[in-house]
């Protein structure tokens, strides 16, 4: 799984939240915290009706 993250991701703010997350952990928990941070992600769109905006996402990520 953790390959897949890495080599399919088109996202620089989420590839380097990976390697960043992978140096500290293991693979499964990089895996977990990704899928996480793609969750709150998500909810957060649906809840605010808002469209996907790639300067939020790596806001986000200065919260790591």
């Amino acid at each position: 799984m953790s390959v897949l993250i890495e080599a399919h991701s088109k996202d620089n703010a989420f590839l380097s939240f990976y390697i960043k997350i992978s140096q500290r952990g293991s693979k499964m928990k990089t895996g977990i915290a990704c899928a996480h941070k793609l969750l709150r992600i998500f909810y957060k769109i649906l809840a605010t009706h808002q469209e996907y905006e790639k300067e939020k996402v790596l806001e986000l990520r200065k919260q790591f």
